[in-house]
């Protein structure tokens, strides 16, 4: 790996040579060019982990800190998915924590943001947890964060579009910095982040409520992101009473761990669904593409 050769290059520890083997092992990547064997699949790609690591590192060389890397790479391995969300439709922002329900925003842990470009399998950014550069984003781009499916809308109504609203957030965090420091204002925002309302089935706009029905314990599960991996989601027509889609999600690791849950993201634009399983803690991550359906309901 390129990553590991000029780390070791530049690192006067001879025993740098041995970080790659031993803390990760390679993980195969794979493009859309390659034959899955599934007329279902138009592409894969994999190595999340790795990415997020190349990514760490080339940020950490271009700021002359290659030390710290060194430093913080038991840190950096040890961080795991704990939470997921849309932003806009090409984004997804993901929070890379070692306690999956911590979200208190005076605890004192340490954990990392990051912005990644799901479409292509790149990442756009890595931030810390009281970072200005996405605090400054979540304020710019709100509509994206709370309601990416009204991002489109005539009639948006986020503090982005209202002024109302705008001067509503202006004047909490005037509240706020009154008790505390910007740093700690701004750490308090991003610690509600990723949203869980943008996983929400309804907010896509092929799914209607007023149109269609989904079961009510269904709708729960996908809230508290505890989807069951072995049962299938279906969608009913209100006028017709029949199925109007059906989706299954499935894991290579179901049939060994079958008490595994999936968090399930719709799409905020598009007919697209995601499921991310939980529980599985594999160094290879990886996101399967679909091809166009040739048959609609």
């Amino acid at each position: 790996m390129d990553t590991w050769n000029s780390l070791c290059s530049t690192s006067n520890n001879s025993h740098s040579w041995q970080i790659g083997p031993s803390v990760l092992d390679d993980d195969q990547l794979w493009d859309n060019r390659m034959n899955l064997g599934d007329d279902r699949i138009d592409g894969v790609f994999t190595a999340f982990r790795q990415r997020f690591l190349t990514f760490l590192y080339k940020q950490h060389a271009t700021n002359g800190t290659i030390n710290q890397f060194l430093y913080e790479m038991d840190f950096y391995t040890q961080l795991k998915m704990q939470k997921i969300q849309f932003v806009g439709p090409d984004l997804i922002l993901i929070r890379m924590d070692l306690h999956p329900r911590h979200n208190d925003s005076h605890s004192g842990h340490q954990y990392l943001f990051v912005l990644f470009q799901w479409r292509v399998g790149e990442i756009s950014g890595v931030f810390d947890k009281n970072s200005q550069l996405l605090f400054d984003a979540f304020e710019k781009f709100t509509e994206s964060f709370k309601n990416g499916h009204l991002i489109s809308n005539y009639f948006p109504t986020s503090m982005e579009h209202c002024r109302a609203l705008k001067k509503q957030h202006q004047a909490i965090i005037k509240d706020q910095l009154k008790q505390q420091s910007f740093e700690q204002t701004r750490q308090r925002f991003l610690a509600t982040l990723p949203l869980p309302n943008t996983q929400h089935m309804i907010s896509s706009p092929y799914l209607d409520p007023n149109l269609f029905s989904v079961d009510e314990r269904q709708i729960y599960q996908i809230e508290k992101g505890r989807f069951q991996l072995d049962q299938p989601l279906k969608i009913y027509n209100l006028k017709t009473k029949t199925c109007h889609a059906k989706l299954e999600f499935h894991s290579d690791s179901m049939r060994a761990h079958p008490s595994f849950y999936a968090r399930v993201l719709f799409h905020p634009i598009d007919p697209f669904v995601m499921s991310v399983c939980r529980g599985i803690q594999s160094d290879s991550i990886s996101i399967y593409m679909p091809k166009t359906p040739t048959k609609w309901i």
